[in-house]
């Protein structure tokens, strides 16, 4: 999406560090039952991350550290139209 950033996301990865992100959205209905069956509902998540290669970095060999957010956008299908203490998404 961004690119190589001018070699940055090149020579970050090849010292062990990688940059990971993805969008998505996720639409589910209710067909029946629930609160208020036959409607559908449609969230979106961002995901950005980074992954450390701790073999590259401090000579870990297999070691690996991850640090990741994530922010859902819209409401739950479960809660507006199903009623349930289980979510369904």
């Amino acid at each position: 999406m961004t690119g190589d950033l001018g070699g940055l996301r090149s020579r970050m990865f090849t010292s062990g560090i990688e940059v990971l992100g993805f969008w998505n959205s996720i639409i589910s209905g209710n067909v029946a039952g629930g609160l208020n069956p036959g409607n559908a509902i449609s969230v979106q998540d961002a995901w950005v991350g980074l992954k450390f290669d701790l073999e590259k970095l401090v000579g870990w060999r297999g070691g690996q550290f991850v640090v990741s957010g994530i922010n859902r956008h819209g409401d739950d299908l479960t809660t507006k139209y199903i009623g349930s203490i289980y979510s369904t998404q």
